[in-house]
């Protein structure tokens, strides 16, 4: 009885460890074929902010008011159910207090396919708060984590990445910030390493889908001492402080 005993209980254990480790090579899989899915999500998002980059500039300059943008902005909205007529998008006091940059972000993140992965809303704040929580809580299975940019993983943002920064005059920080503050965040579309320079497209930037240059300091990090440079539609260059920069959104 007793040879029996110690057979079965032989059996569990291996019984149990097999379990154990066809789970982990699941799990390693299922990880395995996220991290290949976010890779092509990041490749479809570059390349649909760079076709609305080219829809906004090229061959002509557009802005909001614009009748051929207001099927645009439209889209944009429609993404988060919210269905604004064309009498409001082209009246400049409902644009100033309706700004659709985050619309624009959440519009593009969909169509990149990040589904479920990704927290669409019409304001920057709610999916920058969000992902500070992933970071926080260590969400592997949400790719987008937040960070200060004076810490570490925010050192020479990559291609994909989001760029996030204050408006109106506000000072928040990554810690500070609440689901309803005014911020707004545009897409890193490249990278010059050597001459410490990132490119970034966003919506709502000077009334269009435009491009701005971000200065970095030797280290990667962003220098806060610069200013960065944006164009309007008429091609005189717009400045701001880099100081308005606070966050770095990572995709993982």
């Amino acid at each position: 009885m007793k040879v029996v005993l110690l057979y079965l209980s032989v059996l569990i254990v291996h019984t149990s460890f097999a379990q154990d480790s066809l789970f982990y090579f699941i799990s390693k899989e299922n990880r395995l074929s996220e991290n290949i899915n976010f890779t092509k999500n990041k490749g479809n998002l570059l390349e649909i902010v760079q076709q609305e980059y080219c829809f906004w500039n090229d061959p002509k300059n557009r802005i909001e008011t614009d009748k051929s943008c207001i099927n645009k902005i439209k889209t944009y909205w429609a993404n988060l159910k919210f269905y604004p007529t064309s009498k409001q998008i082209q009246n400049h006091y409902w644009q100033d207090r309706n700004p659709w940059s985050a619309a624009f972000i959440s519009w593009c993140m969909n169509e990149a396919g990040y589904g479920n992965s990704f927290k669409y809303a019409p304001n920057h704040a709610k999916y920058i708060v969000w992902a500070n929580d992933n970071k926080i809580n260590q969400n592997d299975s949400l790719p987008f984590w937040a960070y200060d940019v004076t810490d570490n993983e925010a050192a020479y943002p990559e291609p994909g990445d989001l760029i996030c920064k204050n408006r109106l005059g506000n000072q928040y920080t990554l810690n500070t910030l609440n689901e309803n503050a005014v911020s707004h965040c545009d897409v890193v579309t490249e990278i010059d390493k050597a001459n410490g320079i990132i490119t970034v497209i966003g919506g709502n930037v000077l009334d269009k889908v435009n491009k701005r240059w971000i200065f970095l300091k030797e280290d990667g990090f962003i220098d806060k001492n610069a200013v960065w440079l944006c164009f309007d539609t008429n091609g005189i260059a717009i400045t701001g402080s880099q100081e308005e920069f606070f966050t770095v959104i990572k995709v993982h």
